[in-house]
């Protein structure tokens, strides 16, 4: 049995595997993210047509709370939510009416109105990138 020493002929207090590898370095510490700091505000989004347009995040909860959400997407929300039938129609309509919410500028709106973009004129891949870029989510 051959005992290692170090160059000056003294035995290590530690018995040292260098076969294993050197430990890694601890992750740094987590720090949450303080209220003056988080991430709010307008989206600015450039649209697959090219178009540009600001929206906000949608808050469903808080618009649900403060009951700023019509009756009929409502309905449609709840009955998602308890997997009821929902049509794809119903579907799409509460998916418009919360880009409307959430789109700034230009102002959506759900009819043709003046100083509006109504929701029609928008093409599909828009209104998908939309969707994807906000995060809306039905269920």
């Amino acid at each position: 049995m051959t005992v290692e020493v170090d160059e000056r002929g003294y035995q290590p207090a530690v018995n040292v595997d260098k076969t294993k590898p050197p430990r890694a370095e601890k992750p740094p510490k987590f720090t949450p993210t303080t209220a003056g700091k988080w991430p709010s505000g307008l989206v600015e989004l450039e649209l697959p047509s090219g178009a540009k347009a600001r929206a906000y995040k949608p808050s469903l909860f808080v618009w649900l709370k403060t009951g700023q959400v019509p009756d009929d997407v409502r309905n449609t929300l709840q009955r998602i939510a308890e997997d009821g039938g929902v049509t794809l129609e119903e579907r799409f309509a509460a998916v418009e009416w919360i880009l409307c919410k959430c789109v700034v500028e230009p102002v959506l709106s759900l009819v043709p109105k003046e100083g509006c973009l109504c929701i029609d004129k928008l093409d599909d891949d828009d209104k998908t990138f939309l969707v994807l870029s906000l995060g809306i989510s039905i269920g």
